[in-house]
């Protein structure tokens, strides 16, 4: 016996809606969507905001016309209500081309309800655009961005119509990009933000930055709408003749990606992350404390800091490095196409400008020998990097000769990408850069590999000696932050100062009391949760010159859920500080870390960390003094 074709629903409305919420809430599957509303459908009246649950759970896995036709059932039980109509336009829209006339239909009589619907003109102008009526999509655009001029959504797309109404690489719409930029840079870093600001990085010829911004999108999308969308504003890019090959490639590394945001939505588990990048693996050679000077006694002798000279029966640093790290015979041959080279600070010892041209000559002298780039060099300052004398006449200055020695190190180009906060123009009277703005930013896409330098010594001057990030520099990190195009990267940071405690004897200082390290990090607890909520994987550090190697994963119960790996934290000893300055037994050392693995994946080796150690005898060779295998 077949059923009625409706029922009248159960007389406890209230009860019938929160079990329609609870099967759409535990639906996984478009077919257990499907069924839902297969069930749902027999029953009038019906609720039609439970309806709209279920028609966007179907639109996450662009069911389109059962959207649709769900949100025409909930127009019928709300026919006054201009976010139903707006939706089923919407779906209407997605539909394709037969559904245009009646998704414009739709969305007019939501602005009919609701002329200030800046969501419903956005849509309606987008609909304008995909049927070629680039003025009256421009128009309604205009429209909404002078209502809600801080409306991104609105921005991007009007950003985008201009763009397509004239698409030249010196169009006059590239402006509007930029302002969408600078709109991006003061929102939170969520999945439309990045497309947004990967749409404008893309038109303004900044390719690499799209392909990162981008797949950071794709990584945080929940709603497949957050790729579809941007995807086909960039295959109307292609058709209309604009950066055409990048455009089609980036849409479809978009689409490829799709089936992944509709399974969050649907609460299926993320798939295993997926790497495309076949390059080689990286290999760091991590140096610390060099501390190429030398330091001024009460007499006005000096005393030389740095052990390394040219001399009968020694030679300097550069060729010990050169034999170690370049020669067919040396420890490890290394391959320029994979190399980079990490000094965690303390590059010279009193910050003078005699000392900066030694430690510059070194270094040049090294990307020689290596036939490594200079762009694969990343430095970060140490304590002793600050100038202290000039702190003592004016604070702001105290890192000039720190920021001259890299200006020259790199050029100018290549030194305001590594530092894309730093404006200074390199003259006396301008203003210098905030401590906090001493951020080194090194994207190595081919290598699948961040790294960002952070200023420890924010505070350090010639009267305070500690070390400290600050909230203000772990939020410009998290404006820069970037994903390589198509891998899921290993992200490292670096800095001088020590995360955490040595294991060193406790004794009593003048006062009595136990003497503790103060040249800690002293928002370290802070600054490790900002490491692991960004899902950084290596710490870098220096200072102690003595090596200590920790892994570390502090469940604390901060909101964002526990941290799924482990910080790799390599503290450094000393490469080049003569024999007083090191304790009894350590010798000069430096870390080679060599990764096994382009992802962190459990139980899989993906790291190899060895520390090499020069002893302070005559005629000492470097040795590996320890290797550890660590798994993701």
């Amino acid at each position: 016996m077949s059923s009625p074709a409706l029922n009248a629903s159960p007389a406890d409305s209230e009860a019938f809606e929160r079990d329609l919420r609870g099967k759409v809430d535990r639906t996984r599957t478009p077919e257990q969507l499907s069924a839902v509303w297969a069930w749902a459908s027999g029953y009038d009246p019906l609720p039609p905001f439970a309806l709209l649950e279920l028609a966007n759970k179907l639109a996450a896995t662009e069911e389109w016309i059962t959207a649709a036709t769900i949100a025409r059932a909930a127009c019928r039980a709300r026919p006054d209500d201009y976010e139903i109509h707006r939706m089923l336009g919407w779906y209407l829209r997605k539909a394709g081309e037969p559904h245009y006339d009646e998704a414009e239909r739709e969305l007019s009589r939501a602005l009919e309800l609701n002329p200030g619907d800046n969501e419903a003109v956005g849509m309606l102008a987008g609909l304008k655009k995909r049927q070629g009526g680039y003025q009256q999509s421009a128009e309604l655009y205009e429209r909404g961005v002078r209502a809600a001029p801080t409306n991104l959504y609105l921005r991007i797309a009007q950003a985008g119509v201009a763009l397509l109404s004239d698409a030249r690489e010196d169009s006059p719409a590239l402006d509007l990009y930029r302002q969408v930029l600078e709109l991006c840079a003061n929102r939170p870093k969520d999945a439309w933000t990045l497309v947004a600001a990967a749409e404008a990085k893309f038109a303004l010829g900044d390719l690499a930055s799209a392909a990162s911004l981008y797949d950071q999108a794709a990584a945080l999308a929940t709603d497949p709408t957050t790729l579809t969308s941007p995807a086909d504003q960039l295959e109307l890019f292609a058709e209309a003749g604009f950066r055409t090959q990048a455009a089609r490639d980036f849409a479809g590394r978009l689409k490829s990606l799709v089936g992944e945001a509709a399974g969050k939505v649907l609460g299926q588990p993320a798939p295993a992350p997926s790497v495309v990048r076949s390059g080689p693996l990286p290999v760091l050679v991590h140096l610390s404390d060099p501390h190429f000077g030398y330091k001024s006694g009460a007499d006005g002798k000096r005393t030389t800091m740095h052990r390394f000279k040219d001399g009968d029966y020694s030679i300097t640093l550069q060729k010990h490095l050169r034999r170690e790290l370049g020669a067919s015979k040396g420890r490890l041959r290394l391959d320029p196409a994979n190399a980079v080279i990490v000094v965690s600070g303390d590059i010279i010892y009193q910050a003078g400008r005699d000392e900066y041209r030694d430690a510059l000559s070194f270094f040049e002298g090294l990307v020689t020998d290596l036939s490594i780039p200079r762009e694969r060099v990343v430095f970060c300052p140490g304590n002793h990097d600050v100038n202290r004398a000039l702190s003592k006449t004016d604070k702001a200055e105290r890192f000039d000769e720190y920021l001259l020695f890299l200006h020259r190190f790199y050029g100018e180009a290549l030194f305001r990408q590594r530092y894309p906060r730093i404006s200074w123009d390199f003259t006396i009277g301008s203003d210098r850069p905030a401590p906090e703005d001493l951020i080194a930013v090194a994207n190595f896409t081919d290598l699948g590999l961040e790294i960002y330098a952070f200023n420890s010594c924010i505070y350090e001057t010639h009267l305070k000696h500690y070390g400290f990030i600050g909230g203000r520099q772990t939020a410009h990190a998290e404006a820069l932050f970037s994903t390589p195009g198509g891998s899921t990267p290993v992200r490292i940071a670096v800095l001088h100062h020590h995360l955490h405690p040595y294991p060193e004897p406790v004794a009593l200082d003048a006062e009595g009391a136990h003497w503790i390290d103060p040249s800690t990090v002293r928002d370290a607890g802070l600054f490790e949760q900002f490491l692991e909520k960004n899902g950084f994987d290596v710490v870098l550090h220096g200072h102690k010159h003595k090596p200590q190697l920790r892994e570390t994963r502090v469940r604390d119960g901060a909101p964002g859920g526990e941290p799924t790996k482990s910080l790799i934290v390599n503290g450094g000893g000393s490469c080049g500080v003569e024999a007083h300055e090191l304790e009894h037994g350590e010798g000069n050392q430096y870390s080679i870390l060599e990764f096994l693995s382009p992802v962190r994946a459990p139980y899989v080796d993906f790291v190899r960390v060895e520390w090499r150690q020069l002893p302070v005898t005559a005629g000492a060779e470097w040795t590996t003094q320890k290797t550890w295998t660590l798994p993701g």
